[in-house]
């Protein structure tokens, strides 16, 4: 894992957005296109995959892991895009709108979907 010396600046952290899990180009790829249909800006979401996206991700999730729910998205983040899949990571307002995202990706095969709000973290979809 990375040290706080390692960060990147600009890249977001995990508050204020809704974080998971899709395996396939194809479904990430509809993902994104039902997402942007429904209202959603092209530069809210942030799709990781491969070689630097784990390096991104493990970058914007360093000093996140103090929560339960951050712990298990760190963990299968990093699984998911060394087993070739992606990481969707989508600003969202608020808890309605995260579940709004997790809800859409889950009819896209996204799975381990999260909101990370300012008071509470929440699994969405399993």
């Amino acid at each position: 894992m990375l040290s706080d010396a390692d960060t990147n600046e600009g890249l977001p952290r995990p508050m204020g957005h809704v974080i998971g899990l899709v395996e396939s180009e194809d479904n990430c790829g509809q993902l994104t296109n039902d997402l942007i249909h429904s209202g959603v800006s092209s530069d809210r979401i942030m799709v990781l995959h491969g070689d630097d996206g784990l390096e991104q991700f493990q970058r914007m999730m360093l000093g996140s892991s103090w929560g339960e729910t951050a712990q298990e998205m760190t963990r299968e983040g990093e699984e998911e895009l060394r087993d070739g899949g992606y990481v969707v990571w989508v600003k969202a307002d608020n808890r309605e709108e995260g579940l709004r995202i997790a809800t859409a990706a889950k009819t896209r095969g996204g799975h381990a979907f999260s909101y990370f709000g300012e008071l509470a973290d929440e699994r969405m979809t399993r």
